[in-house]
């Protein structure tokens, strides 16, 4: 599926797709039944669900496919999104001019500080109170990066995005054992036997 670009886009509903509609202990559920798409079309389709509705007549559960358009309540919700993204920005800026703000303020309080006269008590408590300041508004910005660097794997690593498949295809390939040497030296290469 990986290999082929197909994504499965999980579901709603019922756990199973197939029974084997026997009784007791030979009962089988299973999902069988799924539905893959391209990324191209989750990025075309972003909504997209699946559910999984009742039984009837089969041993299969028919699947409904809803393409879910973008309602008025969805477009408050991105125009939410978007007015946050602005908003995050601004913060940004405002936390970088008030890192720069305070580094100035420092900076004149300790050249003053480094002449004869020194610094009174007030403006000693006044170069405390802002390298405080200074402290609060770096861990501030350390942790609005920090969620960047979320967003971005959030965006570049979702679960459905070729990035992330990359990503585990890797994994899983490096995880596979393709043969095995037993304590005859004879190589082994059948999975059911590894």
């Amino acid at each position: 599926m990986v290999d082929n670009d197909l994504h499965d886009l999980g579901f709603l509903g019922l756990r199973y797709t197939w029974s084997n509609n026997k009784n007791g202990s030979s009962k089988i559920w299973v999902r069988l039944d799924r539905v893959l798409m391209k990324s191209e079309g989750l990025r075309l389709a972003p909504l997209v669900i699946v559910k999984h509705l009742i039984r009837i007549a089969s041993g299969h559960c028919p699947l409904l496919l809803n393409f879910t358009p973008i309602t008025r309540n969805s477009r408050s919700w991105l125009r939410t999104l978007k007015a946050l993204f602005f908003w995050s920005r601004n913060s940004l800026k405002d936390l970088g001019e008030l890192k720069l703000s305070l580094e100035g303020r420092i900076e004149e309080l300790q050249l003053q500080e480094s002449t004869e006269d020194g610094l009174s008590e007030d403006h000693q408590l006044e170069l405390r109170r802002e390298a405080g300041e200074l402290n609060a508004t770096l861990a501030r910005l350390a942790t609005w990066w920090r969620q960047r660097a979320k967003t971005k794997w959030i965006e570049e690593g979702d679960s459905n995005s070729h990035f992330f498949h990359l990503n585990a295809s890797a994994r899983r390939r490096g995880n596979i054992i393709v043969e095995i040497q037993n304590s005859n030296g004879d190589k082994i290469f059948d999975q059911k036997l590894i």
